[in-house]
């Protein structure tokens, strides 16, 4: 199940490895931040930059043991990096239909990347 943190928008990935680091000592709980992938033209050439998919926003993907041990490290040991979303009181996962929305769309680096179009006469 996937769950979400709150944290300072452009500072996903260093508020991800300060979960990963903290979370891993305390359960076993995958923390990403997924991105997409953003084209751009520059210099008469195509290149992509990756851009957070939901800005101040990381997942963690845990079991509900684990999403309560989570929860209350974060609150506890890293209140000024990470906030767990929760519905009222309770830290709960985001939809399953829509966690696998978004598994369908993502690679296994949780990247959704570019999709191509092919124009067919004209």
């Amino acid at each position: 199940m996937w769950y979400v943190l709150k944290v300072t928008e452009g500072k996903e990935e260093s508020a991800c490895e300060t979960c990963r680091t903290t979370f891993m000592n305390e359960c076993n709980a995958g923390v990403f931040v997924p991105y997409y992938a953003r084209p751009y033209h520059r210099d008469g050439e195509w290149k992509e930059i990756m851009k957070a998919l939901f800005p101040g926003y990381i997942f963690v993907d845990t079991d509900k043991a684990g999403a309560e041990t989570v929860r209350e490290t974060a609150m506890k040991r890293i209140p000024h990096t990470a906030q767990p979303v929760c519905v009222g009181d309770e830290f709960v996962p985001i939809y399953e239909d829509e966690q696998r929305l978004l598994e369908s769309l993502m690679d296994k680096d949780h990247v959704v990347t570019v999709s191509n179009g092919n124009i067919i006469d004209d």
